[in-house]
């Protein structure tokens, strides 16, 4: 790998980071769901699971070089079930 390039492509996204490793185990029979499809799954708006993701609340399984997330619902149903801590 060259160290000549944009500082923009040397960025680390944490998310992206996490999501990427998170996929590598992932079951080839559970399709991964767009904001869309997961919000249609959960019966919510794609605007909850953005504020959702934006608040911490779930992690996507996969973001895309486009920042779109990419969600295993079986993830998404076990981060729903965790205890959520108060603001103090």
């Amino acid at each position: 790998m060259s160290s000549c390039g944009s500082s923009a492509s040397n960025r680390i996204d944490p998310v992206a980071d996490r999501a990427e490793h998170a996929a590598v185990g992932r079951p080839d029979d559970q399709p991964l769901l767009t904001t869309a499809e997961l919000a249609r799954r959960l019966n919510v708006t794609s605007g909850t699971v953005q504020r959702w993701v934006r608040t911490g609340r779930i992690r996507p399984t996969l973001v895309t070089p486009g920042n779109q997330f990419r969600f295993n619902l079986d993830d998404v149903l076990e981060q729903l079930s965790q205890p959520r801590k108060r603001p103090d």
